[in-house]
């Protein structure tokens, strides 16, 4: 049996991470209590010792509010959210967007342009009829590739604002 792609595997990565990130974006925990219970496990939330006296339901109720203790405690932590993303980078990129025509159909090019080495990237070609899309990757001696390099090269030296303005 062969491995699943990464488009099979896509969904349960995504539900993943935001379930890590969950705690620092949700304005109020209004999940229910075997929700909060499980986050603040995968962040290495220990359940308290069980009082001998103590019911089935006011453990329950004790371990639900520990643990929301504990998660709201993470969100208070800036710190926390910071090591979520240990070795993650953040880069600018731009799409930049040639329209060729724009209505009855429309069709442009787009490209990812990165303005720390003026590099573009992800070229595709679009083609929209009305109430329809379809894109597809341009080739890299493409025309449409090269005018794209070209449109690119004039933003060269300027900053993410100053490309901005220019829009």
């Amino acid at each position: 049996m062969s491995e699943p792609t990464a488009e099979e595997r896509i969904r349960a990565e995504l539900a993943k991470t935001e379930n890590r990130l969950r705690p620092w974006f949700n304005d109020t925990i209004e999940t229910p209590a075997a929700d909060v219970i499980e986050l603040a496990e995968e962040f290495n939330f220990e359940r308290p010792e069980r009082d001998e006296d103590e019911s089935d339901e006011d453990y329950a109720e004790r371990v639900a509010d520990e643990a929301a203790t504990f998660v709201q405690e993470l969100r208070d932590d800036e710190g926390k959210l910071n090591e979520q993303f240990i070795g993650a980078d953040v880069s600018v990129t731009m799409t930049l967007r040639l329209d060729i025509s724009t209505g009855g159909p429309a069709d442009y090019v787009t490209a990812d342009y990165d303005p720390s080495d003026g590099a573009i990237s992800d070229v595709r070609y679009h083609f929209a009829p009305w109430f329809d899309h379809a894109d597809v990757e341009v080739d890299s001696d493409s025309p449409l590739y090269l005018a794209m390099a070209r449109f690119a090269s004039g933003f060269d030296g300027l900053t993410v604002e100053e490309i901005a303005k220019r829009g």
